[in-house]
């Protein structure tokens, strides 16, 4: 008996190693050198797990990575990522390069969730190895977890079997340890992925109600057994209350000075994300065997971008059906069936409608979610175990070995179609050393620098300055994570780029010991920012991408677009350097402000050096303003005049459900002058 289950054992490791092999095939067929991941979002987390390291290390506070400097409490602002800190602080340990410690925590993990579900189909589900196997590795190198690979938060997904498996060990054992790492984990999820942390949580209420549905689940008599076992176990009871409660102190520590500035998401974001209920089956155009079909009926329908190619494969779909309906009376196939297909039906929209309203305003957490579809992972996952419960029942009907053939033929099917070709794998560690090997240590004097970069795109620019900040211990203005501090829009290395950072450095007090990081050459270059630039009363500043107005540009302004300049926060500030004894009396602007049916004007105000010279309200009658206002004199005392214009209601296009543009939209100017 032992040998047998050494050689299940050794089986089952086998076919993780080679499951997680095949999901990375493209870290291995390039010798190592091609990790898993885009160049923004996967690279922002590296540099959030080094952040991680550098907190262990006693050189960074928790809350406060060095990237957005000066603002604090920016982890909040994104994933913490905090169940892969450890195994990648662990590999960093032993002397691997911050991007082989990634890619390999990633396979750990994926392994770690690879086993856990083999375990848990095994006993107690009690399928047969062959089926384990089979569920186990749908689970592992599923469409869905391929095409992500740039979210890699949401590889957390491997820790649900986990701390399930960990839960069942309690109840057959009776151990207070496994409890406890459960409930630990479940914690911990909250600061690594939020959505499937909170998607999880409604699973959970879905399970729980199907366990109490009569004919579905085993019934409220299971529940009543349960419930009195767990509270009757005080010590395993505190145990997992304490693991518990720690994740989620760390969670409000992490989280809520972070809430204080983002707000939330709104129903519009989550809208624009919705799928629709026809988009299920979209495995993307690069899926293997269900590609060119993708290509051919969602192209003409939607544009190939953005959060899609995350739906379910069809033969995996129809056979998790198969599975609820022959399967109907084994209670743990029916719950597991009915939260699935809840879940799937819930975060889809039908046309105008969708029940993902319902949750997004009376379940906790739901407005902290904006990406629905990613509830696809726990999807994903249902349908695994009720394609290997499928395939289970099958092979055990089948009486002779020719058709025993068919079950197993049906498997090979179900994998085939989880393979996708879509390049996923685009961080080369040799260009990252290129990238960020040019640079020595920087300048003594330099305390805090901002970034200049070409021939990357902007997000990845940003993220080479978070990864160099981290490298050399120094702060960096730049950033790029789930939101963004208030009044920070940095993100274009344009024309404009240079003199607004040098603006935002005026207006933010980084003016000594900063520093600029040119990508270009790798040279650490010391700067001394002045605000904005000379200006001669009079001189029409005319706004857009063939304007002249960055060199004047601070906090608050997007990038430059062809005739005008949106402000994207509520405050949006110009500074501009006067003559001595030249005092302009009148401030004159052409704009256009951010409208909608759902938002038919926007309400703003004018200060100069902190004093309110008018209030207006900009509308679609007439679509451009042309306003001028008096400057008090006693708003000029100096040579410099600081022009602000405070937006009382500023909305992105995303919460009025317009689309996925999240910039907090004011107003667009045209031209301004200060006339004397």
């Amino acid at each position: 008996m032992n040998r047998f289950r050494s050689a299940g054992a050794l089986l089952a490791a086998a076919c993780a190693l080679a499951s997680v092999a095949f999901l990375y095939r493209a870290f291995l067929a390039s010798g190592g050198d091609l990790v898993a991941g885009d160049l923004t979002d996967a690279r922002s987390l590296i540099a959030v797990l080094e952040h991680w390291q550098a907190v262990f290390a006693g050189r960074a506070p928790l809350t406060s990575p060095n990237f957005f400097t000066p603002f604090r409490g920016v982890l909040g602002y994104g994933e913490a990522m905090s169940l892969f800190a450890p195994p990648f602080a662990a590999l960093k340990l032993l002397g691997l390069d911050p991007y082989l410690a990634y890619q390999l925590a990633l396979a750990l993990v994926k392994a770690a969730g690879f086993c856990a579900l083999f375990a848990l189909l095994r006993r107690p589900m009690s399928l047969s190895r062959g089926a384990a196997l089979l569920g186990a590795a749908l689970f592992t190198v599923s469409n869905n977890s391929y095409i992500s690979a740039p979210h890699a938060q949401l590889s957390a997904v491997a820790f649900l079997p986990v701390a399930a498996w960990l839960f069942w060990r309690y109840l057959d054992r009776g151990s207070s340890a496994p409890l406890a790492a459960a409930a630990l984990i479940a914690g911990l999820l909250l600061t690594t992925s939020f959505y499937l942390a909170f998607f999880s949580g409604l699973a959970a209420l879905f399970a729980l109600l199907a366990m109490a549905l009569p004919g579905v689940g085993p019934g409220p008599a299971a529940l009543g057994r349960l419930a009195p076992r767990l509270a009757s176990d005080r010590r395993a009871l505190a145990a997992a209350s304490l693991a518990l409660l720690a994740p989620l102190a760390l969670f409000l520590y992490i989280y809520l000075p972070a809430l204080a500035h983002t707000g939330g998401r709104t129903f519009g974001e989550s809208f624009v994300y919705l799928r629709n209920w026809w988009e299920a089956l979209d495995l993307g155009p690069d899926n293997l065997l269900w590609g060119g079909l993708v290509r051919r009926w969602y192209g003409p329908r939607r544009p190939m971008t953005g959060e899609y190619g995350h739906g379910i494969a069809p033969v995996t779909a129809v056979t998790a059906a198969l599975a609820l309906v022959m399967l109907r009376r084994r209670p743990a196939v029916a719950v597991i069936g009915f939260t699935t297909a809840a879940l799937a039906l819930v975060t889809v929209k039908y046309g105008s409608l969708t029940p993902w309203w319902f949750v997004f305003r009376f379940v906790p957490g739901g407005q902290g979610t904006r990406v629905p579809g990613r509830a696809s992972h726990l999807i994903g996952l249902g349908a695994a175990v009720l394609c290997a419960a499928a395939v289970d029942a099958c092979a055990k009907r089948s009486q002779s070995r020719r058709r025993a053939l068919i079950p197993a033929l049906f498997a090979a099917l179900l994998l085939g179609e989880q393979i996708n070709i879509a390049p996923v794998a685009s961080i080369s560690r040799r260009s990252e050393q290129a990238v960020l090997g040019r640079f020595g240590p920087p300048p003594a004097p330099c305390r805090a620098f901002f970034a200049w970069t070409a021939g990357r795109p902007d997000a990845a620019g940003q993220v080479d300055a978070m990864l160099l900040a981290r490298l050399w211990n120094v702060p960096t203005m730049n950033g790029y994570h789930g939101f963004f501090p208030p009044n920070w829009y940095l993100v274009r290395f344009d024309d404009a780029y240079l003199d607004q950072a040098r603006n935002y450095a005026v207006q933010l007090g980084l003016t000594r010991g900063l520093c600029e990081a040119d990508f270009t050459r790798g040279l650490w270059m010391p700067v001394t920012p002045e605000p904005g630039a000379p200006y001669t009363p009079g001189r029409v500043v005319h706004f857009g991408s063939s304007g002249d107005s960055s060199p004047y540009q601070a906090m608050g302004w997007s990038y430059s677009e062809p005739g005008a300049t949106w402000t994207v926060s509520s405050d949006a500030t110009l500074f501009f350097r006067l003559p001595p004894g030249a005092a302009p009396a009148f401030l004159h602007a052409s704009l256009a402000g951010f409208i909608d049916p759902a938002h038919p004007a926007t309400r703003f105000r004018v200060l100069v050096n902190g004093v309110e010279i008018g209030a207006w309200r900009a509308g679609s009658d007439p679509p451009w303003l042309d306003f001028r206002a008096s400057i008090p004199p006693a708003a000029l005392s100096g040579s410099l005049a600081r022009v602000v214009f405070h937006i009382d209601n500023p909305r992105s296009p995303a919460e009025l459900g317009m689309s996925p543009d999240m910039r907090r939209l004011g107003v667009a100017l045209r031209a301004l002058a200060l006339e004397p």
